[in-house]
């Protein structure tokens, strides 16, 4: 009864083999060690994404994104601070938008719900004014570096 608990797995039977196990494991701790690096990727300081010279001013964009371009990197700070900045911008306008996640290496966020389509058309060029005021130039340079 011992050999066959052992054995490989025999298809039709419910006993895995070793192998299975100790692959299953490896994939599990893999999975687990690249969410941790992702996290860590995420707040480095160490990734930047280069600002070609003449794309500060091309580009745009309040003092403070300005000054994030003028150096010639955008950092992941850099990058939060923006996002950020921009919710800012279109929470003082009124706007409803919802706290940003990361998703594929970039903070999403979204506005709304607005209650009527009049309501969506008034706020787009206040949001359209936040985004390149606070945002466009940090996210078209890391959108190229990547």
């Amino acid at each position: 009864m011992q050999r066959a608990v052992t054995r490989a797995a025999v298809p039709g039977t419910r006993w895995p083999n070793r192998v299975m196990l100790a692959a299953a494991a490896v994939a599990v701790v893999l999975a687990a060690a690249a969410v941790v690096g992702v996290q860590l990727a995420r707040s480095s300081e160490g990734e930047r994404a280069t600002v070609p010279p003449g794309e500060a001013e091309r580009l745009g964009g309040d003092a403070v994104q300005q000054a994030a371009l003028g150096d010639g990197a955008v950092t992941m700070t850099e990058y939060e601070e923006g996002v950020h900045a921009t919710i800012a911008c279109y929470r003082a306008a009124g706007i409803p938008v919802m706290d940003p996640v990361w998703t594929d290496g970039r903070l999403d966020y979204q506005a709304g719900p607005f209650a009527t389509k009049a309501e969506l058309d008034a706020a787009k060029p206040v949001m359209e004014a936040c985004y390149q005021a606070h945002l466009r130039g940090l996210d078209v340079t890391r959108a190229a570096g990547q």
